[in-house]
């Protein structure tokens, strides 16, 4: 028979492994947004884009977000937060949807707060100057979109 204390530390041992072997490693989901992310700008540059490019990119932002909530402490965090910002401009300049421009800036900002030493900050403050471009430079903006590089 097994004494009661180490079953109980079985049992714990056990229930601290489950939630780790449930959820993949962080680099595996910050991959698999950003083949998603892949996906979705490509669409953006074509005249196909619509209203299922919208949502899909909405999803692949929320996916972005979900890692950076579950592993804040991540080296991919910050990437996360940048390429969930820069998919959110894309996707403003090709719906004009405020909700994505707001989007955008919550996250050039939050990138800014929770990551002040990201290699991503210096370019934030020229990002946000770009979603107060005067709507008369947005065509030029978005026919240069496919030209943006995903770091």
């Amino acid at each position: 028979m097994v004494p009661r204390r180490s079953l109980g530390l079985l049992l714990l041992a056990f229930a601290a492994a489950v939630p780790a072997a449930a959820s993949p490693p962080v680099r595996l989901l910050y991959e698999r947004a950003l083949q998603r992310d892949e996906t979705i700008r490509a669409t953006l540059t074509r005249d196909t884009a619509g209203p299922r490019t919208l949502a899909n990119g909405r999803d692949v932002i929320a996916s972005y977000e979900r890692l950076v909530r579950l592993h804040p402490r991540s080296g991919y965090s910050d990437d996360a937060l940048w390429q969930a910002a820069e998919l959110a401009f894309a996707l403003w300049l090709q719906f004009n949807e405020t909700e994505d421009r707001q989007r955008a800036v919550r996250l050039y900002r939050r990138l800014v707060r929770e990551y002040p030493y990201s290699p991503f900050v210096p370019r934030t403050r020229s990002a946000i100057a770009r979603l107060d471009t005067p709507l008369v430079h947005r065509a030029a903006q978005t026919r240069s979109l496919s030209a943006v590089a995903i770091p």
